[in-house]
């Protein structure tokens, strides 16, 4: 019970619902990728498979690059840093919609949404341990157990309300419901930049 206490910590929410919003988003589109590549973007049936190999290799630099990014500062900070690649991914989301029209540039668009999917593991990853770590030592098993949770509670939501977009209005107008969900994670990565503060504060100490 003691390790709950972790999730009393003000920057614990606000990490945890920047990854659930930060994985609904991709996650609205990603789980109709196949319909998108063959609807959308026109991609011959014969050459889906290759796109999602292509796609696949994108994602795979994402968690790459993930990596490097969480190397910024420890803690909050990390995360902080994450907020202008919020803005720019979730206005490449909201141009998904054009995608319908113009093919080529929905086939690169959704390469480059593959390559933004994971950016925010890491960072997120070093929030929750830093932060038990500071504050909750006795919360370390939990916090290393919170990204997943985070993450998987924000494929449902996305898997769930893409459904209800594509059901009622089509793929087309997944984008910018992602985009809705990124506009949340900047909303709430901007909550977070006042402990960065404080927290370099506490490392200075060290």
């Amino acid at each position: 019970l003691p390790q709950f206490r972790l999730f009393f910590d003000r920057r614990i929410q606000l990490g945890v619902l920047t990854v659930v919003f930060g994985a609904a988003a991709s996650y609205v589109f990603y789980t109709y990728l196949t319909p998108i590549m063959r609807d959308e973007v026109h991609v011959p049936e014969q050459y889906l498979s290759v796109g999602l190999v292509i796609f696949g290799a994108a994602c795979l630099w994402s968690n790459l690059y993930g990596g490097k990014l969480a190397d910024r500062g420890r803690g909050v900070e990390p995360l902080t840093h994450i907020r202008p690649i919020y803005c720019a991914h979730a206005v490449l989301m909201a141009s998904l919609v054009v995608a319908h029209w113009v093919t080529v540039y929905g086939a690169l668009l959704l390469v480059v949404l593959g390559m933004f999917m994971y950016l925010q593991n890491s960072a997120s990853q070093v929030l929750y341990m830093d932060v038990a770590s500071q504050s909750h030592p006795g919360s370390l098993n939990l916090a290393a157990s919170l990204n997943s949770m985070s993450f998987n509670i924000g494929i449902a939501l996305g898997s769930a309300v893409g459904g209800l977009i594509n059901g009622h209005f089509g793929l087309m107008w997944l984008g910018p419901v992602g985009a809705l969900f990124l506009v949340c994670a900047i909303v709430i990565t901007t909550m977070l930049r006042p402990f960065v503060a404080q927290e370099r504060d506490f490392y200075a100490d060290i």
